[in-house]
């Protein structure tokens, strides 16, 4: 049996439960953040994960790839049924449950998610060692924060949602490799007030909005 789409038009967690009780491989082209993604499924179960051929080697990485689908996969994708030889896999995930926790949100509190607008920056690069799971797309995200980068501008570069563009800030600044950029570290840029050279009356307020708590970091 083989299925073709576009995610455009079908939903990845429609597409999970037409495949629920298929083993095959799902061919998703360009889907995450431009990478390819291929995933061998055994009725519900995912038993491996590849971005560009390279294997995803754990659950939490493949649940961040599975997140990513959910809400902002896009692209072509192919399923070829076939059969899977019994052995060691690298991953023995249940897809449903999965599925079901990202749906509902249950990873973060949205509360806690970082503002859309606040900037943040890379930590020294001694210190910045990412985890396993957030690797790849520290690689992808890693030049925008150099210079300065907020949830909004990681929506717009990637082409992702708001909510999960938040979501993915939280995690790298838990992970320890952004930190908030602070009002006077940011570059001056000719023609915005928002950037204009600190004057000893701006400095006076940015200092009074810390002590008040008002800077939202």
């Amino acid at each position: 049996m083989s299925i073709f789409g576009e995610l455009e038009h079908h939903a990845f967690t429609d597409l999970m439960r037409v495949l629920h009780a298929q083993s095959g491989t799902l061919y998703l082209q360009r889907s995450y953040h431009g990478r390819s993604v291929d995933l061998d499924l055994e009725r519900g179960v995912l038993l491996h994960l590849h971005i560009d051929g390279v294997p995803v080697p754990d659950a939490a990485s493949a649940g961040d790839v599975i997140h990513h689908l959910i809400h902002s996969g896009r692209g072509p994708f192919e399923f070829q049924a076939r059969p899977f030889t019994p052995g060691a896999t690298a991953l023995a995930l249940p897809l449903e449950p999965l599925v079901q926790d990202i749906l509902e949100g249950v990873h973060t509190p949205e509360r806690h998610l970082p503002h859309m607008e606040t900037r943040f920056t890379c930590v020294s690069a001694a210190q910045a060692t990412p985890p396993a799971h957030l690797t790849t797309v520290w690689a992808l995200v890693q030049p925008h924060f150099v210079q300065g980068c907020s949830a909004a501008t990681l929506a717009q570069v990637l082409g992702i949602g708001a909510l999960e563009a938040r979501n993915l800030t939280y995690r790298l600044r838990s992970a320890q490799l952004i930190v908030p950029l602070r009002a006077a570290d940011v570059p001056v840029t000719a023609g915005d007030p928002e950037r204009a050279p600190l004057t000893p009356v701006r400095r006076f307020l940015n200092a009074l909005r810390r002590l008040t708590g008002a800077v939202n970091a």
